[in-house]
């Protein structure tokens, strides 16, 4: 049976749509993890200055 093309149209841009809300989630899982691995190495730091002192 063939599609019509508005239906081929629809079902692309919903393809499109989930592959970059998908990126989008990755992205946003990678930012945070650098973020959370910044804040521990300020804190490992600050561990250091507050222990030497």
């Amino acid at each position: 049976v063939a599609a019509n093309a508005a239906y081929l149209q629809a079902s692309l841009f919903t393809s499109v749509v989930a592959f970059g809300v998908a990126g989008m989630a990755i992205l946003i899982g990678v930012l945070f993890g650098l973020i959370g691995l910044g804040m521990k190495d300020v804190d490992e730091r600050v561990a250091e200055l507050t222990d030497s002192a």
